[in-house]
């Protein structure tokens, strides 16, 4: 019986981690964080688990032996690589710079800019894709002149709302 009270103490603890965690913004006076949602990164885990699931299994119900290597492998790309990837994502608004954290565990790309270098920052939409679908870019204007289009990740551009505001106390120019 003790086993199975510590084995429940564990999975409280878990869940109140994976709760605090999917929090979509904390901060204080000195930076704000966005991180998507604990859940978020259970969904490729559980299209990895139905995946592999289906490889082994799939010689019950006839499925050809190179197809089921194929769901094996798609599975654990899945929860190897993108189940971490969602997780991991954050988008960082400090006193100084915002920046984002995107890409692979094992190879994170971060991007975002300094305050100090930036003149103006314009939010522009456009059009990209053979479905024309809508995109939010944020045109940055250096203080030497050089001009950057860049497009911010999902969790940025939902976030938005949010971080135009603090760009704005923090003496950032934003035109709409």
């Amino acid at each position: 019986m003790v086993a199975i009270e510590s084995k429940r103490s564990i999975w409280v603890l878990y869940g109140l981690g994976l709760l605090l965690w999917s929090l979509p913004a904390f901060g204080n006076d000195q930076e704000m964080v966005f991180r998507n949602p604990s859940w978020a990164a259970l969904i490729p885990f559980f299209i990895s688990v139905a995946l592999v699931a289906v490889g082994y299994l799939g010689s019950r119900i006839g499925i050809p032996t190179r197809i089921r290597w194929v769901l094996v492998f798609l599975g654990a790309i899945a929860g190897v690589v993108v189940a971490p990837m969602v997780y991991m994502e954050q988008v960082t608004v400090s006193k100084t710079e915002i920046s984002q954290q995107t890409g692979l565990a094992f190879m994170p790309l971060t991007e975002g800019f300094r305050y100090d270098e930036v003149k103006m920052v314009r939010l522009t939409t456009t059009t990209t894709g053979r479905r024309q679908r809508t995109i939010l870019i944020w045109e940055i204007t250096y203080k030497d002149g050089n001009i950057d289009n860049f497009n911010p990740s999902d969790l940025w551009e939902r976030n938005t709302d949010s971080i135009v505001p603090w760009l704005e106390e923090m003496g950032v120019l934003i035109v709409r």
